[in-house]
Order: structure tokens, then sequence, then C-alpha cells
């Protein structure tokens, strides 16, 4: 979250992922950081982009980015499936994204490097009571 807010200072892109209902987005930082101009936070389940190999797994990703909009990546489950519970080694074969995911993140990067810089540093940096 501290590279978020850095990077919301610097007016570069950042993004953070976290499992959609894992406690950090109740904590005072995400609504914080959410709470900065060009912040936005977004979610998407995996089997929107469709299967791994050992079937349909939903595993949902909350993110929260700093002058890139995540909503881009938004997919939901479309319901035509059953999902595959996950154990043993199933686990072990999902660890990584989902290739389309990883697709759709490193599109989402690209959008974000080639934008310009949006302009919040001299406004972090006047609110710290540093000189101009």
């Amino acid at each position: 979250m501290l590279l978020l807010r850095v990077a919301w200072n610097v007016g570069a892109g950042g993004l953070a992922e976290q499992p959609r209902l894992i406690r950090m987005r109740w904590l005072d930082i995400w609504p914080h950081i959410m709470s900065l101009a060009g912040c936005h936070d977004g979610w998407l389940a995996t089997c929107g982009y469709g299967p791994f190999d050992v079937g349909w797994i939903r595993k949902e990703f909350a993110f929260l980015g700093v002058n890139c909009d995540p909503m881009e990546m938004k997919r939901l489950c479309p319901g035509h499936h059953q999902h595959v519970q996950l154990f043993g080694q199933l686990t072990a074969k999902t660890a990584a994204y989902q290739p389309l995911v990883a697709d759709a993140m490193a599109a989402l990067a690209v959008r974000t490097l080639t934008r310009p810089r949006a302009g919040n540093r001299e406004h972090a940096v006047a609110r710290c009571g540093a000189p101009n």
C-alpha cells in the first residue's frame, strides 16, 4: 500500500492485488487510497476468463489501482459451468494466474504506462508542508 501511495505522489501507475474476500480491504488504508484522485478498485472472477487446465476454478481477486482503472479487467462468472473444488494437488496447479487474467493485467499495465502521468506530486508535497 505504501508503494501505491508513492506511485500516486509521483503521478505513476500502480496496481495491488488481493483475494477479493480478504480482510485487507476492510483496513483503513484501502479506503484511504481509494479516496485519492485517480484511484479505483475493481475485481474479477478467474472463471470469467476461461478454465484452468484442471477445469473451471472460481478464484476472485480484488485490485486497487492508482492512475489506472482495474474495472477494465472485470469479468464475472458466466454461470454455465460447475466449479472444481481446490484441494491437494489441484491447489498447486492453480497457484499462478490463469493465462488470460495475466494477459489482461499486462494489457492494463501497458495502457497505464503509455498514458501521460497524473499531476499529483505537487499537491502531495504541498500537503506535507515542504517548500514548493
